[in-house]
């Protein structure tokens, strides 16, 4: 076993004994080792052991730790005569006989892995040889070791949490006896700690969880042990103890490298059966394999979870995909190209171009929001916008029909910005509408950039809203750039965005080639400016140019 001497700026030496596989060291309350040095961080270094030694890692400490004078980077292995200094606190490590070796021997028959695992228990191995003698103490560790190696096993075959918690069960009352065992895991959702099993079952009938226990064991990572709970002063104020008639208790914290899932708790209201540390080393070993295998179930659990709404979003994704036009309309005169790249699986952008009678109606839209949410809403909004485009419904009309329908049966919070400009095909003249959308832009034979703004509220914000319709016209060689603001609002790794004058200049630079071609450079252009930086937003434009 190695015991730390811990000596702080001020104040006398600490002893303590290393009796758990890791122990965290800060000035923190929730630390396992707690040093009254104001210049170490909450929580500055750990130490923990395993079969090869004691290691010593700094956990992120804003002064650092050093190893008999230097930095520690990654974790360094420390024994007898190293000195350990966290700020102004120096921690001297030694070491008192124990048995390690000679267990090792006894139990090489184990895999190595399920070796390294086990003897890393708490409580297993780390402390002195009794004065039983050491034939005595190594059986008693033999048999302790066997007996925990059995459980990893049968946790193992274990695929549900509730068969993992029988089992703990199982080998608590198999060898600790108690009268009542419970096991409580933390309910994240909830903010707090949740009764997952018990034994005998009325043991879970309304009794609640003591605060006083919880704090200690579930938050504070320290296993508990009352002999007499009725004259512990550590649970003097804890009602549900002492209402309870417990007489005796042990509990230990489910812990992980990744925290505390939760506690098991034995209780007894006889005067023959007291706990004592024994006890309270198996229980924290059976602790330490169930937690291991509560994590492992969550981890799985949580991937086939992953697996489904993958699966789910790539069917939305599909879905959707078939709402966008298949085939891009191509009235005589003109050319037409589109565009969609969602920043998740789905979208909450939309375009539609529509030809009918002599005319070709062009929309885009940007539901407020990303991902299922905003997808969904813009399902509805296709289809109500497509019945009333093949109606042969006035732009202003088809906004106005969107916007009331949207209002009643989304959310507050879901509204979309949107353009629709319905041309003429043989004059090029317009009938341009813009709820609320980024303004587009028509790039004019000669060089002028004219910016089509707002006309009215977006969609789904108001109950109602008129539309006055702009009336331009697309000249022969004139360009139409519609887009969302996924755009313009591209951002590098600098925070930077790409903004419209940027799209503005590659859109003149473009404008006399295919829409294809334009679209083209655009995406290089956004690529180079972005230079890796994720997606932030859906992307889509509309490029409809009108042939010299």
């Amino acid at each position: 076993m190695y015991v730390l001497k811990v000596t702080p700026p001020d104040g006398p030496l600490v002893e303590r004994r290393l009796t758990e596989p890791t122990l965290v060291v800060g000035r923190s309350p929730g630390c396992d080792l707690v040093v009254a040095d104001p210049l170490i961080s909450r929580r500055h270094a750990r130490f923990y052991q395993e079969v090869d030694g004691l290691f010593v890692e700094d956990l992120g400490s804003a002064n650092g730790t050093l190893v008999n004078g230097a930095a520690v980077g990654a974790p360094v292995r420390v024994g007898p005569g190293d000195l350990v200094r966290l700020s102004g606190t120096e921690i001297s490590i030694e070491r008192t006989e124990d048995a390690r070796q000679d267990l090792r021997g006894e139990l090489g028959h184990l895999p190595a892995t399920e070796l390294t695992s086990l003897m890393s228990v708490r409580g297993v191995l780390d402390e002195p040889t009794p004065a039983a003698g050491p034939a005595t103490d190594l059986a008693r560790y033999a048999s302790r070791l066997k007996l925990i190696y059995g459980l990893s096993q049968d946790l193992g075959r274990a695929v549900t949490l509730a068969e993992v918690l029988d089992l703990a069960l199982d080998g608590v009352f198999a060898h600790l006896r108690p009268e009542e065992a419970a096991i409580y895991l933390a309910d994240d959702a909830a903010g707090g700690i949740r009764l997952a099993a018990a034994r005998p079952g009325d043991a879970a009938d309304g009794r609640p969880v003591s605060d006083t226990l919880r704090r200690e064991v579930m938050e504070g990572g320290q296993a508990a042990l009352a002999v007499d709970a009725a004259s512990d002063q550590r649970f003097a104020g804890a009602e549900s103890i002492i209402s309870a008639g417990t007489r005796s208790l042990a509990a230990a914290p489910l812990l992980d490298a990744e925290g505390s899932l939760g506690m098991m708790v034995l209780s007894s209201r006889l005067r023959v059966r007291s706990f004592d540390d024994d006890d309270l080393e198996l229980l924290a070993s059976i602790a330490a394999v169930a937690a291991q295998r509560i994590r492992n179930i969550r981890l799985t659990r949580d991937a086939v979870e992953r697996e489904r709404l993958e699966n789910e979003l790539r069917l939305a994704r599909k879905i959707q995909v078939s709402l966008l036009p298949k085939h891009i309309p191509q009235p005589s005169g003109y050319r037409i190209y589109a565009a969609n790249t969602p920043s998740r699986a789905v979208s909450g952008d939309y375009y539609q171009v529509v030809e009918r009678e002599g005319e070709c109606a062009v929309l885009i839209a940007d539901v407020c929001g990303k991902g299922i949410a905003a997808a969904l809403v813009t399902a509805t909004m296709e289809a109500v916008c497509a019945v009333l485009l093949a109606s042969g419904e006035t732009a202003a009309g088809v906004f106005r029909s969107a916007c009331r329908f949207l209002y009643q049966r989304t959310p507050p919070d879901k509204f979309a910005t949107a353009c629709l400009a319905v041309l003429d095909i043989a004059s090029g003249e317009m009938e341009f509408v813009n709820a609320g959308h980024n303004p587009p832009v028509i790039l004019r034979a000669g060089g002028e950039v004219e910016e089509l703004g707002a006309s009215g509220f977006p969609l789904g914000m108001v109950p109602e809203s008129d539309y006055e319709p702009a009336r331009p016209a697309l000249a022969p060689g004139d360009l139409l750039f519609l887009y969302t603001d996924g755009i313009v609002e591209a951002e590098n790794m600098a925070g930077d965005q790409y903004g419209m004058e940027r799209l503005v200049a590659l859109c003149g630079r473009e404008r006399e080639g295919a829409p294809a071609e334009l679209a083209a450079a655009l995406e290089a252009d956004l690529d180079d400016f972005t230079a890796g930086a994720p997606q932030g937003d859906d992307r889509t434009y509309v490029v409809v140019q009108r042939q010299v």
